[in-house]
């Protein structure tokens, strides 16, 4: 099981099952630290059970269990509202979860993150 962490783009990355992306860097500083080791540790446990395979909404259903089990505050596929030049947009953006009220956590089943999966995450901003 490896951890990385790059502080550009502020990916993490579980093992090879499961990469997520933190809006948390500021100034090349973490922020919410405590909050992002938290959600890092319900990763790692279901990395350490469930290992490598599955899809994205197995790692999501077994991650939600794991912030219950942990009491670590979640929201699942919230709709983000959009607006375009002040008319609120019918479509929504759905982040898969949103951790703590304040960090968008994105999974992804991929053995290697393009730039398409980090562009997604950095429009949830």
């Amino acid at each position: 099981m490896t951890e990385s962490i790059c502080e550009e783009n502020s990916v993490i990355s579980v093992g090879k099952f499961m990469r997520l992306r933190l809006n948390v860097l500021l100034n090349n500083s973490l922020i919410f630290q405590s909050q992002s080791f938290r959600i890092r540790n319900a990763c790692f446990e279901v990395y350490k059970e469930k290992g490598c395979g599955f899809t994205e909404p197995v790692y999501q259903e077994c991650l939600e269990t794991e912030m219950s089990l942990q009491d670590l505050p979640y929201d699942a596929q919230r709709h983000i509202p959009l607006v375009y030049k002040g008319k609120k947009l019918r479509t929504t953006f759905v982040p898969d979860l949103i951790c703590f009220d304040k960090i968008i956590v994105e999974l992804k089943a991929v053995s290697k993150l393009s730039d398409e999966h980090r562009s997604q995450v950095i429009n949830y901003r």
